[in-house]
């Protein structure tokens, strides 16, 4: 069997990942605070035979803008932090996105994950959000009494592992944001796509694999014929 194919059949696997990755990148594009992801391609050589693979796959870290809604639950992170959340699983992180309020006065995500405060727990908002204001250093007032801080993480992005619902698990220990982040209440973040330049690697990625797949049917058919023909009397 020609080494050629090895090459086919390993590049078009890492396309048909690329493909996914890129589609993600599409289909979210409208989700709040998603951070698009990338993909990493290399070719490996061992001995006389080839073949490529799927490096990695890594989420951007780019900042989206930040969009004003005026609901104060709606929070955003400026620069590279991440907001922790209580999760069955443990703590996850997030970019942010609209929180409510649980009937327990708790604030919490669309999944019901709550925001941590710094040291761990969370917020208790028994009183509602009436009289609830979000410094941009994450502290917590109701009133002129401060509850707590939001804790808000630093995670390198090689680190960071998508769970889904624009939520994280750390593969590192994270530490604590810089000073310069800041939690911006009533905004929303957009997602850091581009997306004229994702339909166009989307167009180019599934070009490419359509080809790899063309070039594996050549060399089954090429080997079929060679099979027929040292067969033959």
């Amino acid at each position: 069997m020609s080494h050629g194919i090895y090459v086919a059949m390993s590049g078009a696997s890492a396309q048909a990942e690329a493909l996914d990755v890129v589609a993600h990148n599409v289909s979210n594009a409208g989700t709040h605070a998603m951070r698009q992801r990338a993909t990493f391609k290399e070719v490996l050589s061992k001995g006389t035979t080839s073949h490529v693979t799927l490096d990695r796959i890594s989420v951007d870290a780019r900042p989206g803008a930040l969009e004003a809604t005026g609901r104060k639950l709606d929070l955003a992170v400026s620069g590279q932090g991440l907001l922790a959340v209580n999760t069955p699983d443990g703590v996850r992180y997030t970019r942010g996105g609209s929180f409510s309020l649980t009937p327990d006065g708790q604030i919490a995500d669309a999944s019901g994950n709550t925001l941590r405060i710094a040291g761990g727990g969370q917020i208790d908002l028994a009183e509602g959000v009436d009289e609830l204001e979000i410094a941009r250093d994450g502290r917590v007032f109701v009133g002129e009494s401060e509850i707590g801080r939001i804790e808000c993480v630093t995670i390198p992005a090689d680190a960071l592992v998508p769970e889904g619902s624009g939520r994280y698990r750390s593969s590192t220990e994270p530490r604590p944001a810089d000073p310069e982040t800041e939690i911006w209440s009533g905004h929303v973040e957009k997602a850091n796509t581009d997306v004229i330049a994702d339909m166009v690697e989307l167009v180019k990625v599934s070009r490419t694999y359509e080809a790899l797949n063309r070039m594996l049917e050549n060399y089954k058919q090429i080997d079929e014929r060679t099979a027929r023909e040292i067969g033959s009397p």
